[in-house]
């Protein structure tokens, strides 16, 4: 009784050929229908043995034996293909950068757990309002999509295709899978590719074009330093092509930065210059640093901190400055705040006919000062302990018959304890005297005015000063020299050489005491640290 014969019986094929479904075309005599004639019929139409389900052909013909109608029933499968998984790409790069974001936050928490530590029981719970601020939306800030990498970081890795099975339809005749893509990479600039992994062969930003991957030395933003990109931390050349908005930082640990708009109160730092065509307008919150040079359009309320020369082409207005070189202003003022260029400086106007409180300090090197605050503390407390400690043994040690061999060993042993806080203490102020002979080399005590000097000015040399009362037109320098043992101040006609003398006063500044006191710290009988070479 073939399928195809009387009609008693359809054999629905499905179109992959993965299935055979058997269903009742027509009454007829189904008597003599069984499990092996049904079985029969399907080898007939070349359905292959193994690919016919037995168990489901035996249940067709039971329930027709039932005299009942049975439903569609599949009694032949074939297997479906299982294709290839495609190659593809770890990407290694966002663990390593999970983990220095991690060691970042981990110190962020350590050095306020130091910060609070160190604050008094009524500070602790007090942050200032913008401060707070800052803290709650430091998480959106800190998002960003640049992706930095280091030299020999592991970037990718190139995970081959997996290899799927063939299918077979109820024919028994292979159905071919559908084959896996290698995952093919193309390694650009400072790329390299080792085995299945592809390592950075240089500090930069990870660019990844397509099926092209690179790492450029220098990042360059088209746009704002803003949420669109999150801060910036990178360890070669930054390139911005706008501003870098307020409460941003952007950082270069190796290269420079340049900003072609304006720099509001944000935090940037370039490990060599930093350049600002548009200007800085730090908003009393700004801060901004090199260590090279610094060149700005304008700086207006912001803390600025160079360790070579800074220029800016107009004015400088109410700002906490310093700089290692020389400061100039080639067409505007410098006008309020305070300002230490060691090299000396030159403007083309000083302070304001308002008469602005304005201090410009030069020929001495702020990170001499901010070096002897450092220092001070330290020293201070461990003389406190030395001194402590033989106080209290040197006297037991005169009468050593009296101490057992044990209280000798712990008395020794706190003497020990007070040599070595003494050798630190010697270690420290040489390294203050390190830093201060080095500024000596360094100083340039002069500023040169190419316009006017206005009243309200402080000049600070090292240890003594001037306020400027009357009016100064220039061209004119302002130098400091000794004269008869003391130092003094003058103003110096730069057409034609004269000179003036100008009323001048010991600087009242504590720091220049701290900083005798220290350095004559490791010989008392020693006088004062001469500082001659300050001046002309």
């Amino acid at each position: 009784m073939p399928l195809t014969a009387d009609k008693l019986f359809r054999v629905n094929i499905s179109s992959d050929e993965l299935t055979a479904t058997l269903s009742l075309n027509m009454e007829g005599n189904t008597s003599a229908v069984t499990a092996d004639s049904i079985i029969s019929d399907l080898r007939a139409i070349t359905i292959a043995m193994d690919r016919i389900d037995k168990g489901a052909c035996e249940k067709f013909a039971a329930e027709l034996a039932d005299k009942k109608i049975p439903e569609p029933t599949i009694v032949a499968q074939g297997t479906p293909p299982v294709p290839d998984q495609n190659g593809k790409v770890e990407k290694l790069y966002e663990i390593k950068s999970k983990q220095r974001e991690d060691e970042r936050v981990a110190a962020e928490e350590a050095q306020k757990a130091k910060e609070q530590a160190q604050a008094g029981p009524n500070d602790k719970d007090k942050k200032d309002p913008d401060q707070q601020e800052s803290e709650q939306a430091g998480s959106f800030y800190e998002r960003t999509n640049i992706i930095t990498v280091e030299n020999g970081d592991e970037l990718l890795k190139v995970i081959p295709p997996v290899t799927g099975q063939d299918g077979i339809n109820i024919y028994g005749k292979p159905i071919p899978r559908k084959l896996g893509r290698e995952m093919n990479v193309v390694c650009g600039m400072n790329v390299r590719q080792d085995g299945d992994v592809i390592f950075a062969e240089s500090d930069g930003q990870l660019i990844i074009q397509g099926n092209k991957v690179m790492v450029s030395p220098k990042l360059e933003i088209p746009g704002n330093v803003d949420f669109s990109t999150g801060n910036v931390n990178f360890n070669g050349e930054v390139v911005i092509a706008k501003n870098v908005l307020d409460l941003f930082s952007v950082s270069s640990s190796k290269g420079s930065v340049a900003i072609h708009g304006i720099a509001e109160a944000a935090t940037v730092w370039a490990a060599e210059d930093l350049i600002i065509t548009g200007g800085i307008a730090g908003k009393e919150k700004g801060v901004f640093g090199a260590g090279k040079n610094i060149e700005s359009k304008y700086i207006t309320n912001a803390k600025v901190r160079a360790g070579g020369t800074i220029t800016v082409h107009s004015e400088i207005v109410n700002c906490d400055l310093a700089c290692a070189g020389k400061l100039t202003i080639e067409t505007g003022p410098l006008v309020g705040g305070r300002a230490v260029a060691t090299g000396g400086a030159k403007v083309k106007e000083l302070g304001s006919e308002a008469g602005i409180k304005t201090i410009l300090e030069v020929g001495t090197d702020e990170s001499l000062r901010e070096k002897c605050l450092e220092v001070a503390p330290q020293v201070d407390i461990r003389l406190r302990k030395a001194s402590k400690v033989r106080q209290t043994v040197e006297p037991l040690l005169a009468n050593q018959k009296q101490l057992n061999a044990e209280q000798k060993e712990k008395a020794c042993e706190l003497l020990y304890s007070a040599d070595e806080l003494e050798c630190e203490v010697k270690d420290l102020i040489r390294q203050l005297r390190d830093v201060y002979e080095a500024s000596l080399e360094k100083g340039v005590p002069e500023v040169e005015i190419l316009g006017q000097l206005h009243a309200g000015v402080t000049l600070r040399f090292a240890r003594v000063e001037t306020k400027i009362k009357t009016p100064l037109r220039g061209p004119l320098k302002v130098i400091s020299k000794k004269v008869a043992g003391s130092y003094e101040i003058f103003a110096v006609d730069a057409t034609s050489g004269s000179e003036h003398q100008l009323p001048a006063r010991e600087t009242p500044d504590s720091f220049w005491e701290t900083l005798d006191r220290l350095l004559s710290e490791d010989d008392k009988e020693k006088k004062v640290f001469e500082t001659s070479n300050y001046s002309n």
